[in-house]
């Protein structure tokens, strides 16, 4: 019997195709990391110039609105006061024209009815040429005082818009000189000093938005045509074998792009590319950190 089963022939076993391996998959697992839902912010300054202080350091919390830098502002502060001691100087002016300018209307009404009527009783003999030709001169000239008051008057108003215009461009030219919290948060990292000459439009800081959690994955393309929206995900810490929050697919990519979340460096690993995916968590076991890397089971059926 031992040599009759010994000198059987094996059965060829057909090998596996990799297409039949996704289509009978009932999990994926998948790569990603804990960012907030809205995204890290990276803070910048809008202009160039030298840090005079520093609020907050990493790991602070701030509040929207916060103070986080204040850059040096001594020449914006001089303009904005300035600016805004001309535009109460203006008001002034204007409010001091427009007075003469109603007392030069009412001066008009009361030459003009005074003409009226020497022009009624020099239509009926009762008063001279002389008198007449006296109270039509000081009419007319009444008539241009207040047109040169109006137009006076018009042009205060343009002037005062103008340098309203320029207060509100020297106040925004102050306000940019203090960097405040765009939002809720925590400070991630902080790369600044007083002193510092931070250029516009340089990150110098990294904002966590308060509020809750979620993990951003990235599935291989084989299995890319399998994810869908409200699968139920069990996410894991990287080297550990029990998962420690669950959660279910909120966002799925439109198109295949490079990988991203499990590197570190631009360009390096991409010889294949991911569909990527947002897992809203809906149970937690333990706090998981801001930039934690994990691996998400993605429950199929």
């Amino acid at each position: 019997m031992l040599l009759s089963a010994c000198g059987g022939k094996k059965k060829d076993v057909a090998p596996v195709r990799p297409e039949q391996v996704v289509a009978e998959a009932r999990e994926v697992i998948s790569v990603g990391k804990i960012l907030p839902k809205d995204g890290i912010l990276s803070l910048s300054a809008t202009v160039t110039g030298n840090i005079e202080a520093i609020q907050v350091k990493a790991g602070d919390s701030v509040k929207k609105g916060d103070l986080i830098i204040q850059l040096r502002a001594q020449e914006e502060q001089l303009t904005a006061s300035e600016s805004q001691a001309q535009v109460a100087a203006q008001l002034a002016r204007n409010t001091a024209d427009a007075y003469e300018a109603r007392m030069a209307e009412l001066k008009l009404q009361e030459l003009s009815a005074k003409y009226q009527t020497s022009k009624s009783l020099a239509e009926q003999g009762a008063e001279t040429q002389e008198v007449l030709n006296t109270d039509y001169t000081n009419y007319e000239q009444q008539l241009q005082k207040v047109a040169q008051a109006k137009q006076m008057v018009k042009a205060n108003q343009q002037t005062l818009n103008e340098l309203r215009q320029r207060q509100q461009l020297s106040t925004l030219n102050l306000k940019d000189r203090k960097i405040k919290a765009p939002a809720d948060g925590i400070i991630l990292n902080m790369d600044a000093r007083k002193g510092q000459i931070l250029q516009a439009n340089t990150v110098f800081a990294e904002l966590a938005p308060a509020g809750e959690l979620v993990a951003e994955c990235e599935v291989d393309e084989l299995y890319a045509s399998k994810i869908k929206l409200g699968q139920r995900v069990l996410i894991y810490p990287t080297n550990n074998p029990n998962p420690v929050a669950e959660g279910q697919i909120s966002f799925v990519g439109a198109s295949l792009q490079d990988k991203s979340i499990l590197y570190e460096k631009i360009g390096e690993g991409t010889d294949r590319r991911v569909r990527r995916m947002t897992v809203t968590i809906t149970k937690l076991e333990r706090t998981l950190l801001i930039n934690d890397k994990v691996e998400c089971k993605i429950i199929l059926n």
